[in-house]
């Protein structure tokens, strides 16, 4: 679709996170679960379409346009959400306050993600975030106590070297997997 082409090593890197993320999540098969793992991969897969649209509309559009296309596309997604469900509007001065510094932090991150699948092969951008279920856990034992058993430990350990070392690799060698040059 962005005219690269995932090599040997990217093909290992995404099935070692992937192995490393079961390890790490240990989802349920529980009846109840099926909601959770549908939105899960549901968000995954929007995810990716719209990673790999950034990296392909990058080639010939500055970031600033890609933001504000991606900010029209989420207004009406959320006016029918709201349409559907309702909107309540924050109260107080320090939701507000809340509410603006995620969406400037927000911006400042799509602006960041943008350029960086501007400027480099999507295989190894989007490697990065696989440490965000690593930093997730984190955050986990800082705020909430929660204790990771050795195998989440193990998955998390899979999923740094697979899915955000790995793809780093052959920059480090000055080797590239073939078809991950970013001019494609």
């Amino acid at each position: 679709m962005v005219g690269q082409k995932p090599g040997f090593r990217d093909w290992l890197a995404l099935t070692g996170a992937m192995l490393g993320l079961g390890l790490l999540l240990q989802p349920g098969m529980d009846a109840g679960d099926l909601a959770g793992r549908v939105m899960g991969l549901t968000a995954a897969v929007l995810a990716a379409l719209a990673y790999l649209m950034i990296a392909r509309s990058g080639r010939s559009n500055p970031p600033a346009t890609i933001m504000i296309y991606f900010c029209l596309v989420a207004v009406f997604i959320h006016l029918a959400f709201f349409a559907w469900q309702g909107f309540e509007c924050p109260e107080g001065w320090e939701a507000w306050g809340w509410t603006v510094a995620a969406g400037v932090a927000g911006s400042l991150a799509q602006g960041l993600m943008t350029r960086a699948y501007q400027s480099a092969p999507v295989a190894r951008v989007s490697a990065v975030g696989y440490a965000a279920p690593v930093m997730s856990m984190t955050l986990g034992i800082f705020l909430f106590d929660k204790i990771p058993n050795a195998v989440n430990l193990i998955g998390c350990v899979l999923i740094l070297v697979s899915g955000v070392a790995l793809p780093f690799l052959s920059l480090r060698t000055g080797k590239s997997s073939p078809g991950s040059d970013p001019g494609g």
